[in-house]
């Protein structure tokens, strides 16, 4: 029976509220979550209740795709090799199939969420002649072999499917001119050799999020991706390998923001020197570097630089003092020079020397840029409440657009319950001034992947931390929402 009850106005208002993408722009999609899951077979059934229901209906279910099979918990003190991925079919074959056989549907698809499946149940040679042949319109390659070949060896066979499934997911990419948004979780072979040499347009791309499974990954690989986008704008590039020398870099000349994470200094300097629009670095370490290569780094951004966040994430479960460098080399100087900075998230370690006096102040004040807007001051392992109150002060006259500052406490144990007291009186001295000051609890164990929004729906992280009684380590279990979207991943 035909449905000719409410218009086409109400109808699709009923389907954005089942749509996450609809819903949450900006935040990737997901199937990894109960409600999303409930939510597309709504959808479907909508689908096929009549044909005036599905035209309505089958343009947004197609607004996105989403393997599924990310990490459901972790334990942060055991490090990325703990994270416990899904292993569900993704069922990429039979979505590839509809994007070949539907190209309107394909045109629809604006965000696409890729990654390693092992449970999948291979391709009949039929639909694999299907795909070469849409491969090769698109000037991508194919995979050797195409077909299954018998042996009697598994390893053999699971590189085999492997290949297919890299190659559906470059499929899955090309196939989707209205792209807007992916995430990829990649092994160590990207599927991103597919792109080279194609006729493969992404004019839609502005965001692109990868991280690594259980190897890292070549930011060079990255490339002929990228090079399809022209029109990108944040890049994401997490668990990020060394890369392999004498081999040009990405041509990031749009880009606005970039997260980065296991690039070394020198690598990341090569990065930048093509960012001619960037505002807004994020630059994750896991090993102390000087300052000083960290400040060349940034010098080819330095005039349009708007936010920058550095962190040095501590991913092990000893207290913040046992890893601290044993020399002043990582102290930044001053980032004066950074004059149109107006948004700063950066640990303490890099801004204080360790061998500054509670009682020193003037650091803050010589420290931040004029046009400073927000200041969140991150593992905060030892007092500086002198210092802040001078900012406080100095705020009206020297930094007239300050507004926010965040303290992120670390190592927090009986022994500061003084420096902790005083923190009601420096948040008035604050106020007065016009700036509110917060502050919380840094966890000693983060969870890096927490900084793509959308790149944890709805599982549990065990969190490392020391302020149960006696400042014994203890575990804090957070669950993160599926549109959580933190400034910093390190942060309570």
């Amino acid at each position: 029976m035909e449905y000719n009850g409410l218009p086409n106005e109400v109808l699709d208002r009923i389907c954005f509220y089942l749509c996450f993408h609809c819903q949450n722009p900006g935040i990737f999609p997901n199937s990894d979550t109960a409600e999303n899951r409930a939510d597309k077979a709504a959808l479907t059934g909508l689908c096929r209740a009549s044909k005036r229901l599905n035209a309505v209906a089958q343009p947004i279910l197609f607004h996105y795709y989403a393997a599924g099979n990310l990490p459901r918990k972790v334990n942060t003190d055991l490090g990325r090799t703990r994270q416990i991925f899904g292993e569900e079919d993704d069922k990429l074959p039979l979505f590839v199939r509809t994007l070949v056989a539907r190209p309107d549907l394909a045109a629809c698809i604006t965000a696409l969420q890729l990654q390693t499946c092992n449970a999948g149940t291979g391709c009949p040679p039929e639909l694999l002649n299907s795909f070469a042949r849409a491969s090769k319109e698109l000037g991508l390659a194919t995979p050797t072999p195409l077909y299954p070949e018998r042996n009697k060896y598994r390893t053999l066979a699971t590189r085999y499917r492997r290949n297919i499934h890299r190659w559906l997911q470059a499929l899955s990419i090309a196939l989707t001119p209205r792209l807007e948004m992916l995430l990829h979780v990649l092994e160590d072979v990207t599927p991103y050799d597919y792109f080279e040499d194609s006729n493969v347009e992404l004019p839609a791309l502005k965001t692109v999020a990868l991280r690594g499974s259980h190897a890292d990954y070549d930011l060079h690989d990255v490339g002929p991706l990228i090079a399809a986008a022209p029109n990108l704008d944040t890049l994401y590039a997490l668990d990020c390998g060394d890369p392999v020398e004498s081999r040009s870099w990405l041509p990031l000349g749009g880009l606005r923001k970039i997260v980065v994470e296991g690039l070394r200094t020198g690598d990341l300097a090569e990065v930048l020197s093509s960012c001619h629009s960037l505002q807004d670095i994020e630059y994750y370490i896991y090993a102390w570097v000087d300052s000083v290569p960290v400040m060349r780094a940034l010098a080819p951004v330095r005039e349009d630089l708007r936010r920058l966040c550095l962190s040095r994430l501590p991913s092990l479960a000893k207290k913040y003092h046992d890893m601290l460098p044993s020399h002043d080399e990582v102290l930044i100087p001053s980032l004066y020079s950074l004059e149109q900075l107006e948004d700063l998230v950066i640990d303490q370690v890099f801004v204080y020397s360790k061998h500054s006096a509670p009682t020193d102040t003037g650091r803050l004040t010589s420290f931040l840029p004029p046009l400073i807007r927000s200041v969140h001051l991150t593992y905060a392992y030892k007092t500086m409440n002198a210092d802040l109150l001078h900012l406080a002060a100095a705020a009206p006259s020297s930094f007239p657009n300050l507004h926010s500052v965040k303290i992120g406490f670390v190592d927090v144990t009986p022994a500061r319950a003084a420096e902790m007291e005083q923190l009601p009186m420096v948040e008035a001295a604050f106020a007065e001034s016009g700036v509110r000051l917060t502050w919380g609890e840094d966890f000693t164990g983060p969870y890096l992947y927490t900084v793509i929004p959308g790149g944890v729906p709805g599982m549990k992280i065990a969190h490392v931390n020391t302020t149960v009684p006696g400042g014994m380590p203890g575990t804090t279990v957070v669950h993160v929402p599926a549109v959580a979207n933190s400034a910093h991943c390190s942060c309570n």
